[in-house]
């Protein structure tokens, strides 16, 4: 039986829009191959229905929750103005282990220059400009590392089903286009969720819609890994979206038959394997052993769960809250786990097995993220209902950042 792919997985729009930048490429790009022409691996794998992984929750008794002084009295946070010299407001995407941080500088009033994606040196407070886009063009996601930046560019602001998928040499400053959309009979690319390339090594791995939607298929979204060094490409799963990255296997959102909506597989020594049964799932995170997931579990009433399964398959959970909190858009290092809220700006530290509070309020303008060694999190700038209003006219929320050095911590 055809499974249509989770709704979870085609809806997750939000913070990612509010990211995104318009433009045209910048530097030298080579041809990007036809979908017709890109190599395709071995046939898509149907997940195993036998030997499942196995996951067990511990406890339903949640952490504590304390305050960032009384978790981390001694830690060391810079905190500067997300504002470029000439102005512009700049919106943090990701960050890497390094503590470079790339951002989109969209279009704003009063200063009308293109917009760009730059990568930021919080420790010299230099960036550097990796392309410049105009007309409709705008980038939707980026991951990367020491050697490559990985960005999907949208080629117009309304539908977003047209793309192209960059690769930037960090070393050579050259950006090249490894993949574009698939397209229907007169060139319009198929609905689907976005296109958010997750980079590890020099792989990444993200999930395009390679049909149209109809009844009986759903969304068709497929989950591919892409080469950089050999340039070829690899069905792991179809359907499967919103797919991260790590050294033992690539993760996924896939269709449950129980809940018949979103919940977690892999690909791990060659195999696929259904991770997560009877939990809806719409958001995970990794650091390559463990895993974090969030949902929204509907019953009698409705709510989030937050939880984080360890490499035993022994499942913690971590929050149990109301819808309209929306613990979404995870992130996660070996000590650290990020998610956005809209109630308060949090992070849960796995040492400690606490929740941290790190801010009280403006949870909604607010943004997390976490790597190995650093976490940042943002606060708005504009703090009246006026200053918020004349900034989402200007094209942007400037914003605060705070970084911490996640080694500074006992």
């Amino acid at each position: 039986m055809v499974k249509k792919l989770p709704l979870s997985v085609i809806s997750a729009l939000g913070l990612t829009l509010s990211l995104m930048v318009a433009g045209c490429e910048k530097g030298t790009v080579s041809p990007s191959p036809s979908p017709s022409q890109q190599t395709i691996g071995e046939e898509t794998q149907e997940p195993e229905k036998v030997n499942k992984f196995k996951v067990n929750r511990k406890s339903s008794e949640l952490p504590e929750v304390i305050s960032r002084q009384d978790a981390w009295k001694d830690a060391k946070i810079k905190s500067f103005d997300a504002v470029l010299p000439d102005g512009r407001a700049w919106a943090p995407i990701t960050l890497t282990d390094a503590g470079l941080i790339a951002g989109a500088v969209p279009t704003q009033k009063p200063v009308t220059k293109p917009l760009d994606l730059i990568v930021y040196d919080p420790k010299t407070d230099t960036y550097e400009v990796i392309s410049t886009l105009s007309g409709t063009s705008q980038a939707i996601g980026v991951s990367l590392n020491e050697k490559w930046i990985v960005w999907s560019e949208s080629l117009d602001n309304t539908s977003y089903v047209n793309w192209k998928m960059h690769v930037y040499d960090r070393s050579t400053k050259q950006d090249r286009i490894v993949a574009e959309s698939f397209k229907d009979e007169i060139g319009r690319g198929f609905d689907g969720p976005l296109w958010m390339p997750k980079l590890y090594g020099d792989e990444f791995v993200w999930s395009p819609s390679v049909g149209k939607p109809t009844p009986e298929l759903g969304v068709q979204v497929v989950v591919k890994k892409y080469n950089i060094l050999t340039d070829k490409t690899t069905d792991l799963a179809k359907p499967g979206g919103n797919p991260a990255l790590s050294k033992d296997f690539a993760l996924w959102i896939g269709r449950d038959d129980q809940t018949n909506d979103g919940a977690l597989f892999w690909n791990k020594g060659g195999k696929n394997q259904q991770i997560t049964e009877g939990k809806s799932i719409s958001h995970f995170a990794t650091d390559g052993e463990s895993i974090a997931w969030s949902g929204l579990q509907r019953g009698s009433q409705e709510h989030w769960e937050l939880a984080l399964i360890d490499q035993q398959g022994t499942e913690r959970l971590l929050k149990s809250t109301r819808s309209e909190d929306a613990l979404q858009f995870l992130t996660m290092g070996n000590r650290i786990l990020g998610w956005k809220a809209n109630d308060k700006v949090q992070v849960y530290d796995r040492k400690l097995d606490k929740v941290v509070t790190l801010e009280e309020k403006d949870a909604e303008y607010s943004a997390v993220h976490v790597t190995n060694n650093y976490l940042f999190w943002t606060t708005p700038i504009p703090q009246t209902e006026e200053e918020r209003r004349q900034a989402k006219l200007n094209g942007i929320y400037p914003t605060r950042i705070h970084l911490l050095d996640l080694q500074s911590l006992k």
